[in-house]
């Protein structure tokens, strides 16, 4: 990625230097920096406590005299010694924050490069002029947790390069690739390895990419009794990745705090079925049935849905011409159906008004204040009696929370929810809590509705529950 970001910043005149640290890199991707860029080795040993280095970077900094200083990790802000010069920088943030910004201590006070050697990857973020953050998640724990603002850039491919093929039903296995460095706890392959084990015999997976997780996902694939349907590639050049992406059936991005609305077996069972009715409606033999064929009504105008509807509508307006010539995609109708007054009720009015004018822009039927009440026939019934004809009927409208034996009625709150206060307390009991989609926070003014049921909720509840226990403890 810093390869093709710098010689994409050439490319548009800009004079660029790279200054490499640590002495960790690799010749090829040396060589395939573009001949104008002028690479600095400090050559710094990897856990080296010599600060040499720090007098080697502030030299070339001065003799560089950038207009501009993008730092990998924050935590180098520290070591620069110019004020003039630090004015000038700027961090990416490319995982969930963690650590603290500046150690606790006299000793620190009197030597602030001892910052610099702490845990985590946000020592003196808080000093940086301009952060920037790889993710809405990581934008938004580093603004709970730090107080910190931060811009979303996100991450680029350049897919010009990739080989591509005819659209296609998935093959069988399914055949999954990700790209990324082997590292479990934060990319989150040993989530897509159990899924392979719950899914025995319709996956296939291939890592490309290397890291310290390698030998711990061995294991995990051989004591789970996949290996056979885990390879493990290596590291691989950006060419092979470019003419190869194009062989397998889906492109898992690495993240484990930030996944997909839909499950890897349903978006690809989804997809099948959508592709599989637009093939039969060109060859049906009434138009009653290829307009049932040929409808697809979503139901739920959450984060799921809004995604859905515009995928399906991407798909109507670039890959049914290309894909089938001989059929008409003005036949095509995605409905998305919602029973409450706006799309996205979990966010501001502004975000929700927003989506649904580009949904509509899209050519999606947007339905708000209608409720469905039946399925049956190939028939969607709403509650004011107006029927949708449709094969691909598809329903993200949420569920309701499970049911707790010894939690009466009188405890839940919209969606059957367990109704907590701010501490996730139940309210009316004494010492027990609830956490993530089961519950329903009442009382905050940004979300009078409750949370969004997504994952970033719960885990930041999680977290925040657990510290007020062990606060309660002492």
């Amino acid at each position: 990625m810093l390869v093709n970001i710098t010689n994409a910043q050439q490319a548009f005149g800009t004079t660029v230097s790279v200054i490499l640290v640590n002495d960790l890199y690799d010749e090829s991707l040396l060589r395939a920096f573009n001949p104008g860029i002028k690479i600095v080795c400090l050559h710094r040993k990897r856990h080296s406590r010599n600060s040499w280095f720090i007098i080697k970077c502030n030299q070339m900094l001065k003799r560089l005299n950038p207009d501009v200083i993008h730092m990998h990790d924050s935590r180098l802000f520290g070591i620069i010694l110019s004020h003039r010069v630090s004015r000038k920088t700027c961090v990416t943030l490319h995982a969930l924050p963690t650590g603290s910004v500046r150690r606790k201590g006299w000793l620190s006070k009197i030597f602030p490069i001892i910052n610099v050697l702490q845990p985590g990857n946000v020592g003196y973020i808080d000093q940086v002029p301009r952060v920037f953050a790889i993710s809405e998640a990581v934008q938004e724990a580093l603004q709970k947790k730090y107080g910190v603002s931060s811009v979303v850039v996100n991450n680029g491919i350049i897919t010009s390069n990739f080989h591509v093929r005819p659209l296609r039903l998935a093959q069988q296995p399914l055949r999954i690739v990700q790209v990324s460095r082997l590292i479990h706890d934060k990319k989150g392959q040993d989530l897509l390895i159990e899924a392979v084990a719950k899914l025995r015999g319709k996956i296939m997976v291939d890592f490309i990419g290397d890291g310290n997780s390698l030998e711990y996902l061995q294991t995990l694939a051989e004591r789970l009794g996949v290996s056979s349907n885990i390879r493990f590639l290596g590291k691989q050049t950006q060419a092979y990745i470019a003419e190869n992406l194009c062989r397998y059936d889906l492109f898992v991005q690495p993240s484990r705090y930030e996944g997909f609305g839909l499950t890897v077996a349903e978006a690809m069972g989804l997809q099948n079925a959508i592709l599989a009715n637009i093939e039969r409606a060109i060859t049906c033999a009434t138009k009653v049935e290829q307009q049932e064929l040929l409808n697809v009504v979503i139901v739920g105008g959450g984060a799921t849905g809004v995604e859905v509807a515009g995928v399906l509508s991407e798909m109507k307006r670039t890959v049914l011409p290309h894909d089938y010539p001989d059929l008409d995609p003005s036949l095509m109708n995605i409905y998305l159906i919602e029973a409450g007054n706006r799309l996205l009720s979990g966010m501001s009015p502004e975000s929700s008004a927003a989506v649904e004018k580009f949904l509509r822009r899209m050519g999606v039927n947007v339905l708000l204040n209608k409720m469905v009440t039946d399925y049956r026939d190939h028939k969607v019934t709403l509650a004011d009696g107006s029927e949708l004809a449709t094969r691909t009927f598809i329903w993200v409208s949420g569920v309701a929370g499970s049911p707790v034996g010894n939690i009466g009625k009188e405890h839940l709150g919209r969606g059957q929810r367990v109704r907590v206060d701010r501490f996730n307390r139940v309210e009316g009991m004494d010492g027990v809590f609830c956490i993530g989609d089961q519950c329903i926070m009442e009382g905050d003014e940004d979300y009078p509705n409750g949370h969004p049921q997504l994952a970033q909720v719960a885990i930041q509840q999680g977290k925040n529950l657990a510290r007020n226990i062990r606060r309660m403890e002492k």
